[in-house]
């Protein structure tokens, strides 16, 4: 026996925009950010991962990491902004709601915002 779906979202809004006061606007399937969302990196642990193998990068981070980190790259060109980590935030949330039966618990995932390091120039002499 086939079951009838109702699309509730639509009859939710037509109702929304009849009877709500006029203050308020309305809006349905709103896309919430001019750009799809993309994190710069995802880490993911490898199941069948050598716990020996040696890193050639980022040495010291690599051991620090849950099975997944979502990394977000912050370069000269394109600097920490106020709101990145706001957004950062936002894409743990998405990505564990999306993946909480392949990460269990949320200990699982991490973020991480990486930027290089100033480098010192050396003063004239």
């Amino acid at each position: 026996m086939a079951t009838t779906r109702t699309a509730w979202h639509v009859l939710l809004f037509a109702l929304l925009s009849q009877r709500a006061p006029r203050r308020y606007e309305v809006r349905s399937e709103v896309p919430l950010t001019a750009e799809p969302l993309r994190a710069d990196f995802l880490l993911l642990l490898r199941a069948l991962a050598d716990a020996g193998d040696a890193a050639g990068t980022l040495k010291k981070l690599w051991r620090l990491l849950p099975k997944a980190a979502i990394v977000e790259f912050k370069s000269i060109g394109r600097p920490y902004r106020s709101r990145n980590l706001d957004r950062l935030l936002a894409y743990l949330h998405l990505y564990y709601a999306d993946q909480t039966e392949q990460l269990g618990e949320r200990a699982e995932l991490s973020a991480c915002c990486s930027w290089p390091r100033a480098r010192r120039r050396s003063m004239p002499t």
